[in-house]
Parts: structure tokens; C-alpha cells; sequence
């Protein structure tokens, strides 16, 4: 999705780190500590699979009340929704899964192996990356309440440790966020306004840190978000009639805008704004089959005479994918360099994908994938250029981590 940039962001406990979505680099958690030995079973509880990091340091001067442990079952069945929505997320997956449980990359890539393990609404609960000697590079764990926001998470890697808690008040809204990073302690009060019914009408100082001192909630007749005011900027909201977002519009006083719609899946419909400056812009537009398959996408960054643009149609014939054609095309002192791609699709066996692939740039390789039930990739081949001998470039695991609904 285009760059948001200079736009007000949710206001949550942070955002824990996420499974990689394609056969891509995967993302680094941060990187990391030394050694971790043997890697352990996916199939082991969340837990388990993060090598202990030991207690939490203290801290070198501890703010009154601080206090970053692990929240109790209690306090995570205590929370009220937040005023503040979460932006859709589509999924990833096929078949309702949330990610994959075990991830083995190409030995050139950041990441060797990575494991993960998921609750039963998909949300990531732990995840460790090694190197491609076992040895980790960072771990992850969350802890979400019962609302679905992020309650507890501490990551670990080669620049510490840093733990974030949010605490519930009465209300069941988040009153402080204690945040640690090594011996350093930071820990922010939030407080709240409510209308006449009982709804936040208010945040108070919720990320002083970034210079957000409040934000004015206003409610539709349906009872969602209308509108969030941060001084600095708004946001506004439209639902469908089932709860699911609409629109998001986000405008700062500044310049920055940005204009997002979703279908009621969560999908991505159609995003417009700026980019990295108030003179740059970035779109993207995506349309979809009957069946939920991507049947086109495409968009541009542009920043006068300089930035790129892409154009991506997908053709169908029995419900399978067989061919995508790709126009990229980069351009700096308004003179462009379109690259063309074609990817034609068979299937020599059921779950078996071989796409052959050729650029206008004198790229000719093949790609062959072996799907699950589901329609996702459990592994990934590549001969480079088409003929050579097949190096694998990713391979992944679905079952015994709670990535599978229930």
C-alpha cells in the first residue's frame, strides 16, 4: 500500500511483528542474540518456542506504578472496544489460515528459519527468527485482550529487550502504557471524556511522545467512529452495515491527505494521497473476481518528473490462474523505463503451479509451487534461467501452531 506518511496513526500499544505474507525476504524481528542451539518443534505451546530472555532488567529510575509484567487473565477479559479503530487488515492466507508456523528461506537471505504460533482469532502470539546456523536473531511475544488489541509484547534481539504493557482502568479502556527498553522506563497516563451515553467522547494525551495531546471522538447514527480530531489532523470513517470499515479519509493541516477504501472483506479497493511530501503522491487501485481472486492492480508514486507506476491484469480459466501481465515502469526527469513481464501458469498436477516468466529486459526462469488444500504455498522452486536446476527459495508449514482455525 502507498506511503502514509504524515498521518496520524492508531493509537494502541504498539504493533507486534508480523509473519511474512510471500516467498519474498522476511522481515527481521530486530536482529539478534547469540546462540539458540537446537530449533524447537513449532507444535510446542506459544511459549515455549521463545528461547527465555531471562527476567526484566529493572530500571534505572522506575515512574510511580511502573510495571511491565504479564498481564493476568483478568485484566485481558476486562476491556471495553477502543474509540480508535484499526485499519482492515485482508488476509494473507487462504482458507482463514494466519500464517505459517515454519518458515525455511534461501541461505542467501536476512532470515534462515522462523517459527510462529498463532491464537484461535489468528492473532501472532510468539515468533523467533534464526540465523542459518541456529542461531536467533530475535523473538517475539504478544499478548492480546479479549477486545483483540494488543495488551503485552516483548521483543528481543541484538539491541536488548524492549517490553510495552498497556493497562485497563474501570472502564476497560487502556488508562497508562508503561514501555521499557533495556533499564530505561517511560510510562505514559492516558485519561478520557465521555458523552452523554457513556462513549468516549475523548482521549486525552494518549502519545504525548509524537505530539498527540488529544483526540476528539465523534460517533455516526450507526454508533461507529465518525470522526477522530487531532488538532493537527482529522480522520474520518464509514462502515457497511455489517460493521465492517468502509472508507478512511485522513487529511492534516500540514497537507498530507489520504483517502482509502475497502470491501467488506477488508480488501483494498482504492488508495489515494500523498506520499513522503505534500508534493508527492502516491494510488493504488485493485479490483477482484466474484470469487475473492485479484483480478488487477495497479498504481503510481509520483513526484513531479521522477516515480514509478504499475499496471498488473490477471487472467482465469476454471477458477485457476493462467496468466499475469505486468507493465512497471520508472521514470526520472520525465522520460520513462518500462519494464514488461508475462507469467504464464500450468498445472502438470493437482496443487502444482509452474509459472514461466519473461521480462522485456531479457528475463526467462521458472517458477514451480506446491499448494495444501487451502491454496497455499508449502514450498517454492526456482531455475534460474529457465532450464537450470531448481534452487528452493521457501518453504512453510501450516498445521500444529493454532494457525489453522478451529
Amino acid at each position: 500500500m502507498p506511503d502514509d506518511a504524515g498521518l496520524p496513526q492508531t493509537i494502541d500499544a504498539g504493533s507486534p511483528p508480523q509473519a511474512s505474507s510471500d516467498a519474498g525476504d522476511p522481515p527481521v524481528i530486530t536482529a539478534g542474540s547469540p546462540d539458540a542451539g537446537d530449533v524447537p518443534d513449532a507444535s510446542t505451546a506459544a511459549v515455549s518456542i521463545v528461547p527465555d530472555a531471562g527476567p526484566i532488567q529493572p530500571c534505572d529510575a522506575s515512574p510511580d506504578g511502573f510495571d511491565v509484567s504479564v498481564p493476568s487473565e483478568a485484566e485481558k477479559m476486562a476491556c471495553q472496544p477502543n474509540p480508535v479503530p484499526n485499519a482492515p487488515v485482508a488476509p494473507a492466507f487462504d482458507g482463514g489460515v494466519a500464517g505459517p508456523c515454519d518458515e525455511t528461506y534461501p541461505p542467501n537471505a536476512s532470515i534462515g528459519h522462523s517459527l510462529r504460533t498463532f491464537d484461535a482469532k489468528g492473532h501472532l502470539l510468539a515468533q523467533v527468527d534464526y540465523d542459518n546456523d541456529g542461531g536467533v536473531l530475535g523473538s517475539a511475544e504478544n499478548i492480546y485482550d479479549s477486545c483483540g488489541d494488543l495488551l503485552w509484547f516483548r521483543n528481543t534481539g541484538s539491541l536488548g529487550e524492549f517490553v510495552r504493557r498497556s493497562h485497563l482502568g474501570s472502564d476497560g479502556q487502556i488508562s497508562r502504557v508503561d514501555s521499557q527498553q533495556g533499564t530505561a522506563c517511560t510510562s505514559n497516563s492516558i485519561g478520557y471524556e465521555h458523552d452523554e451515553q457513556g462513549r468516549v467522547s475523548a482521549v486525552l494525551h494518549p502519545d504525548l511522545e509524537n505530539g498527540v495531546d488529544k483526540i476528539a471522538v465523534t460517533y455516526g447514527a450507526d454508533g461507529h467512529t465518525a470522526m477522530l480530531d487531532y488538532g493537527f489532523a482529522n480522520v474520518t470513517y464509514l462502515w457497511f452495515p455489517g460493521g465492517a470499515m468502509q472508507e478512511q479519509d485522513s487529511q492534516t493541516t500540514s497537507g498530507f491527505f489520504r483517502n482509502i477504501t475497502y470491501d467488506e472483506k477488508g480488501r483494498l479497493l482504492d488508495s489515494q494521497g500523498t506520499a513522503t511530501s505534500t508534493n508527492s503522491f502516491s494510488s493504488e487501485t485493485d479490483t477482484y473476481r466474484d470469487d475473492g481472486q485479484l483480478l488487477s492492480s495497479s498504481g503510481s508514486t509520483d513526484s513531479g518528473c521522477s516515480g514509478s507506476s504499475w499496471e498488473t491484469t490477471l487472467t482465469y480459466a476454471g477458477g485457476l490462474l493462467i496468466r499475469e501481465y505486468s507493465k512497471d515502469e520508472t521514470y526520472a526527469g520525465c522520460v520513462g523505463q518500462p519494464t514488461l513481464v508475462s507469467k504464464d501458469f500450468t498445472y502438470p498436477q493437482p496443487n502444482v503451479q509452474v509459472a514461466q516468466i519473461k521480462d522485456s529486459r531479457g528475463a526467462d526462469y521458472t517458477v514451480r509451487t506446491v499448494f495444501d488444500s487451502r491454496g497455499n504455498a508449502l514450498t517454492v522452486e526456482q531455475s534460474n534461467p529457465t532450464g537450470s536446476p531448481w534452487v528452493q527459495t521457501l518453504e512453510q508449514t501450516f498445521e500444529g501452531c493454532g494457525a489453522i482455525p478451529p
